[in-house]
């Protein structure tokens, strides 16, 4: 790892000071070319970085909050984004699955959160594995929004094995028949289904999506 790929693990950086930064994007893309103890390794490092700076930042911003005379609307808030969660947070990274579960847990008294998205669920959801099925039931749990969109019949057993009563049965027959943009949301027990609509600006920014 070091003769070979030393250079991915140590170098400049071309970020003059991370801690300022309002929006940091970590490109995975290609790493896992390198092979699974490269990437692993390169994800753990990135996910113990945001959770350091998760704190640093959270720590200031909840002295900010607590006094009386500070507009909360006008405190900023941690957010951590990944897509294609089922990369990162799988069967073949525990390390990865325990540190989201205990950031989900932890990470609400320092105003942090995290928005998780795949269209690969069954990806997250091993076979024959109870600790680690147990560790993503709580990290399923833990988020207080699901968005469900349309998936195939295949993937509806794990899908439920995860998420429980959370929402109703028959709304797990409705997964495989929703419409391109309909969305089933999930939110204290209740369920709504929705259409999404995204404007002509969204889908130039993102080259696509529903």
């Amino acid at each position: 790892m070091v003769e070979q790929n030393g250079a991915l693990f140590n170098g400049h950086t071309s970020i003059e000071n991370i801690l300022n930064e309002p929006i940091v994007f970590f490109d995975i893309k290609g790493l896992s070319d390198y092979g699974m103890q490269i990437f692993q390794t390169q994800v753990y490092t990135a996910i113990t970085l945001i959770w350091s700076h998760a704190i640093y930042h959270g720590q200031i911003n909840k002295k900010l909050i607590e006094n009386p005379q500070v507009d909360n609307n006008s405190v900023k808030r941690f957010m951590l984004f990944i897509d294609e969660c089922h990369n990162i947070i799988n069967a073949n990274s525990p390390k990865t699955v325990t540190f989201m579960k205990n950031f989900m847990k932890e990470m609400r008294k320092y105003l942090a959160g995290v928005q998780l998205a795949t269209q690969s669920p069954q990806e997250l959801l091993p076979d024959g594995n109870d600790l680690i099925v147990n560790d993503l039931k709580q990290i399923f749990e833990l988020t207080q929004y699901k968005f469900l969109l349309g998936m195939d019949q295949s993937t509806l057993d794990k899908l439920e094995s995860v998420l429980g009563d959370t929402i109703k049965e028959s709304e797990y027959e409705l997964i495989p028949q929703l419409d391109r943009g309909q969305v089933i949301l999930s939110i204290a027990g209740e369920s709504y289904v929705f259409n999404a609509m995204p404007t002509k600006e969204q889908l130039e920014r993102f080259e696509g999506g529903l």
